[in-house]
């Protein structure tokens, strides 16, 4: 039996503790948000790790092992990082680890707020070939081929009435996903400046250095 050990948000009990929910049937792991029955609610956590256990050391629990009700992400939303820093956050200011979570995440992941409504986005995605089709139809079909899937607002975009009948025949086919966030970070793709000595030397020392925090001093100008 496959187990997943959830931090949960209550909105009166201050909870800083893992509940136990089965999860075999469901690709779930560190860091995912789930949906789980606490009560007589249903109510979105984290899961904090997934586990195997044997029949019999299910059996020895002493209360039912519920099921989690379905998961609500792909991938999951938490790293290793960000776990480590919910922690010495919990620990510094004696908090429980959801309130730190909901912290860390923007206000559309938080615990609270994906419990009661989730924003989704209209997708497309290449489907199939057919036969007879234009050569502008067989065109686009071939660039959806190849990047797989895009917002539907974009396909329309770029191809416009080709476009939508392809998704008519068939080709390109139409479905909803939940709206994510963008937690990553991007590399700069704005114009490469050159500096003079002192602000390469600024940048190096910056980039250089230990400290998490560096205090710059310039001239207002």
């Amino acid at each position: 039996m496959k187990l997943a050990h959830v931090f949960i948000e209550h909105s009166t009990m201050h909870l800083d503790r893992t509940f136990s929910y089965g999860c075999d049937g469901f690709t779930v792991c560190r860091g995912m948000r789930v949906v789980v029955p606490f009560g007589a609610k249903e109510i979105v956590g984290f899961v904090e790790r997934v586990e195997e256990i044997s029949t019999q050391e299910a059996a020895a629990y002493d209360f039912e092992i519920k099921r989690i009700i379905r998961v609500l992400d792909e991938e999951p939303l938490l790293n290793e990082e960000l776990f480590e820093l919910a922690n010495m956050m919990a620990k510094r200011y004696i908090v429980p680890r959801i309130a730190c979570f909901q912290c860390i995440l923007p206000a559309k992941l938080k615990p609270r707020s994906t419990a009661k409504c989730r924003k989704l986005e209209t997708w497309v995605r290449y489907e199939k070939d057919i036969a007879s089709l234009t050569k502008k139809q067989q065109v686009v079909l071939e660039a959806m081929k190849e990047a797989k899937e895009m917002l539907r607002t974009t396909y329309y975009q770029m191809y416009k009435s080709v476009g939508k009948k392809l998704i008519s025949l068939g080709c390109v086919t139409v479905f909803e996903r939940e709206a994510q966030a963008v937690l990553g970070c991007e590399e700069p793709s704005g114009p490469v400046f050159d500096l003079n000595a002192q602000q390469q030397h600024a940048v190096d020392a910056v980039l250089h250095h230990s400290a998490m925090v560096t205090l710059l001093h310039g001239n207002r100008r």
